[in-house]
């Protein structure tokens, strides 16, 4: 009986199951391919092609010239994020905090933390006219408005 290789994206394992009769094989894995799925995907391709039918070099480096541009485009789309996120600065945001509680201020600073999530530090003005400073992911962040004038004395 000869086996078929699978490989599970979500993991990073290969396997040889063998293959069974009158049933179709479906994978319940990730909805978008990252790079690391790519890479993945490829090196399994390269590994199990036939020695008398190698890829050809122009498959080859089209399928690198692909990886190339997807992981481009997360590095620009990352970078893209974080500049539209740093034009929150100053503007008024409402949204829910870290707490799910509901908060409505000002944007006083603004963290990049691990894998890409951005949190708001919003400036909550309180009832006896200080404020208190609370963290709201980005998104949790639900209506952005300009910032509040100064109110002029006088």
């Amino acid at each position: 009986m000869s086996t078929i290789p699978t490989t599970s994206l979500s993991t990073g394992t290969l396997s040889q199951t063998p293959p069974a009769m009158g049933t179709a094989q479906v994978f319940e894995g990730p909805k978008t391919l990252g790079k690391d799925s790519f890479l993945k995907l490829l090196v399994t391709e390269l590994q199990y092609q036939d020695p008398l039918k190698p890829m050809e070099n122009t498959e080859f480096i089209a399928q690198m010239a692909q990886f190339s541009s997807l992981e481009q485009m997360q590095n620009m789309n990352g970078d893209v994020s974080k500049l539209l996120t740093l034009s929150l600065m100053g503007k008024t945001v409402s949204g829910k905090d870290v707490d799910n509680q509901a908060a409505q201020g000002a944007v006083a600073g603004i963290k990049f933390g691990e894998g890409g999530k951005i949190s708001l530090t919003v400036a909550v003005p309180g009832s006896n006219g200080g404020t208190t400073q609370t963290e709201v992911p980005l998104a949790n962040v639900t209506v952005v408005a300009p910032a509040s004038a100064p109110s002029q004395g006088g």
